[in-house]
């Protein structure tokens, strides 16, 4: 059994005025042991405009593989529904 953790949980709640950027998130992810990330399509998070090179979706590749996380899913942002 894996266990995934969702980066939106350092968007939202207690870091609603100070979010957690990504790659910090990512780190303290993988620091606590879990095995992936479900991850934020939200701002300041992976949107599809910020990754939207091929260049920034290797980055994002790259840093995922460096942590040693997989990835469980992705939750879009639907903010705009």
């Amino acid at each position: 059994m894996k266990v995934s953790f969702g980066s939106w949980a350092f968007i939202f709640g207690p870091h609603a005025s100070n979010p957690v950027g990504f790659a910090d998130a990512v780190q303290q992810i993988a620091r606590a042991g879990y095995d992936g990330v479900e991850i934020s399509g939200f701002p300041p998070h992976v949107t599809l405009e910020e990754y939207a090179s091929a260049d920034a979706r290797a980055s994002l590749r790259r840093l995922l593989a460096d942590s040693g996380l997989g990835i469980s899913g992705y939750v879009p942002d639907l903010t705009f529904i």
